[in-house]
């Protein structure tokens, strides 16, 4: 007796599922990264130092801070040390304790880095000082 041989089996690809989980995986991605053009496109722009008057009230005091990161209340000028800036701290101090209501207006080049507005924005912080706008 003869016995057969099984005959090999052709094993062929389906291409039109695998066509279609390809599909299904662009079209995912290109949903996915659509949400991350929102947070590159997030921008601040620190205002401008100007020369204009600004309408004020007497009470209020206006911190100025040039692009090198110097800051400057009136026609004096006060030191950064480490982050801080004591000297400001103590102002800021005493006018809240006499005006309740201090504000402050912030006056930054618009070249200056942001850490030097973040310095005065503590500064503020520390002295308790919640009333605070920028001018450009």
């Amino acid at each position: 007796m003869k016995v057969q041989e099984p005959e090999e089996e052709q094993v062929d690809m389906q291409m039109a599922p695998m066509i279609d989980i390809v599909f299904q995986l662009i079209i995912f991605f290109m949903c996915a990264t659509t949400f991350q053009k929102y947070e590159r496109d997030l921008r601040s722009n620190i205002p401008v130092m100007s020369e204009q008057v600004v309408q004020r009230k007497m009470e209020d005091v206006i911190v100025r801070i040039d692009k090198q990161g110097r800051v400057f209340v009136g026609n004096k000028e006060y030191q950064v040390v480490k982050y801080e800036i004591p000297e400001l701290i103590a102002l800021l101090s005493r006018l809240k304790k006499f005006f309740p209501d201090q504000s402050v207006i912030i006056e930054a080049d618009k070249e200056t880095h942001h850490q030097n507005v973040i310095n005065v924005l503590n500064a503020c912080a520390a002295a308790n000082i919640t009333n605070i706008s920028f001018t450009e």
